[in-house]
């Protein structure tokens, strides 16, 4: 889905974040798709987000482009 689609769906469903679907952060485009569609509702800026992430074990098998998170 691209972020331009995402918007689209979340706006028809009236901005309502409990019927929303999330972002596949475990490709690069899903990544950059979810930060550019952020832009679009600066209204929510400010709400609690969260990325949830498997659990690599060690960390060696994290996606590259994730470099740190907190």
């Amino acid at each position: 889905m691209t972020a331009t689609q995402w918007n689209n769906l979340f706006q028809s469903n009236g901005n309502n974040r409990a019927r929303q679907c999330s972002w596949n952060i475990d490709s690069q485009q899903g990544w950059n798709n979810m930060i550019a569609s952020r832009d679009n509702f600066p209204a929510l800026s400010n709400i609690w987000n969260e990325i949830l992430l498997n659990n690599y074990g060690d960390g060696g098998q994290m996606p590259k482009y994730i470099a740190a998170y907190f």
